[in-house]
């Protein structure tokens, strides 16, 4: 027999479970290939370091623009004040937002997605200041590996390295 408590507890449940499923969904978006256990362990780590940064939609009108910054931010920086700030700093910038839309019209193949560079490695004693970072491919931050953006730029040019995934930046 049901009741009333045991069809609302059934119903709670159930949203939660839709909501999970949609946050999955777009997780997997973000991170074509991705197995659902990275999502989990991702999820989990997150969680216990990070207080909840909220999604606003008048602020940032493009959940996914939000989420992929939100994600890194998370993986840089500890204080809550300075993921806020990365996310503000990084959602209207012009070569980010270069780089994503690149991304979404190749649709979101995992080499050209967004990825966190440093002007100057932090092998060279880059920081992560956020005058330092600046969005390219990943390919291009593969191939970038430990050089400072002049360095890197330079190489293309003696190397006469072309690819629509080289983004260029001054």
């Amino acid at each position: 027999m049901f009741t009333k408590e045991s069809i609302r507890k059934r119903r709670d449940e159930g949203i939660e479970q839709a909501r999970l499923k949609d946050e999955r969904r777009l997780y997997h978006s973000l991170y074509p290939g991705m197995k659902k256990v990275k999502y989990n362990t991702i999820k989990k780590s997150t969680i216990k370091k990070a207080v909840r940064i909220d999604y606003n939609s008048k602020k940032y009108p493009e959940a996914e623009r939000f989420i992929m910054l939100k994600h890194r931010a998370m993986n840089i920086y500890e204080e809550h004040e300075e993921r806020i700030a990365f996310i503000d700093f990084f959602y209207y910038d012009e070569q980010f937002n270069t780089v994503f839309n690149f991304w979404v019209a190749c649709d979101r193949y995992k080499d050209f997605v967004p990825s966190v560079d440093h002007k100057i490695s932090k092998v060279n004693g880059g920081s992560d200041e956020l005058d330092n970072l600046h969005f390219i491919t990943y390919a291009e931050n593969m191939w970038k590996s430990s050089m400072n953006w002049e360095e890197w730029c330079q190489f293309k040019i003696d190397m006469h390295l072309t690819a629509d995934f080289f983004i260029s930046w001054g």
